[in-house]
């Protein structure tokens, strides 16, 4: 029975249609999807409290309640890592949609450094990024800047209207600063992962990101800041410890030819990351 059957949707709703097709789960046992986005208290009356955005901790409410699901299904680590008292959760990867692809030559595309997502301090720490402007490497940030982002009534921290400002700032002073409005459109996105030839990612917390995959989808190179959730993709990315790491990665490798490379990560990323190789990875483990 799934609890959240109103709320769940996308490609984890698919993963709990094929695990009870295959048996691994049964139709009548309790399960709940994705309950970092689906389970609210005005949901299930205080049974359970929503993991806040950006926190990293549950405030479980009603264990009886907690243990009476017999499975959760969720694609973050965070609440995989939150919910050990649940005896059964199965955690999957996000997987690639098949229309991130490498379309465009690495070597004809523009020597620029892209993101696609939100500007926030979490994902964009100012330190990081003055410091890449200093350097006059073009960067090209498309998505909504946190004052765009938030609500009114959630901009009262004092860091993020800083960092608000120093984004403004850094638009006016900055010629090789461009910011791309927002957009959901797919084909936009993999037009502009197709466009450049490298993409950054500065986040001190976050895993393997879907971002970064569907970047390497299209061959567009990954210059990262270390992290040990990247461990297991270490051949598909260059990393980095110190802003001025990620200039020099830039510096040598923005002219040279990298036309094998991009083309074999893209089609190493496809082999790991759809959803069907996902989905026959984790019924292997189940056996």
């Amino acid at each position: 029975m799934l609890l959240n059957e109103n709320r769940a949707k996308g490609p984890v709703r698919k993963y709990y249609d094929l695990l009870v097709e295959s048996k691994v789960i049964k139709k009548s046992d309790k399960v709940i999807i994705e309950p970092h986005r689906s389970i609210t208290k005005e949901v299930y009356e205080n049974d359970l409290v929503l993991l806040q955005q950006g926190q990293v901790s549950w405030d479980i409410k009603n264990e009886e309640f907690l243990n009476s699901i017999k499975y959760i299904i969720t694609c973050s680590l965070i609440v995989a890592q939150n919910l050990e008292k649940i005896k059964k959760t199965f955690l999957l990867e996000f997987p690639l949609r098949r229309e991130y692809k490498r379309n465009q030559s690495f070597n004809q595309r523009e020597p620029a450094l892209y993101f696609h997502g939100r500007i926030i301090r979490g994902k964009l720490p100012i330190k990081y990024l003055e410091y890449v402007l200093q350097s006059g490497v073009k960067t090209v940030l498309r998505g909504p800047v946190c004052y765009k982002y938030w609500s009114t009534e959630k901009m009262d921290d004092e860091e993020d209207i800083k960092y608000d400002n120093k984004i403004k700032e850094f638009q006016l002073k900055y010629s090789n600063l461009i910011i791309l409005p927002e957009t959901n459109d797919l084909e936009i996105i993999v037009k502009d992962l197709n466009k450049y030839k490298f993409y950054f990612t500065l986040s001190q917390s976050e895993a393997f990101n879907l971002a970064l995959q569907e970047a390497i989808a299209c061959g567009t190179i990954p210059l990262v800041k270390r992290n040990g959730a990247y461990w297991w993709a270490h051949e598909l990315y260059a990393g980095f410890e110190k802003p001025e790491g990620l200039v020099r990665l830039y510096e040598k490798y923005y002219d040279r030819d990298l036309e094998e490379y991009s083309d074999a990560i893209a089609e190493e990323i496809q082999k790991r990351c759809s959803f069907d190789a996902i989905y026959q990875k984790f019924i292997e483990q189940q056996k």
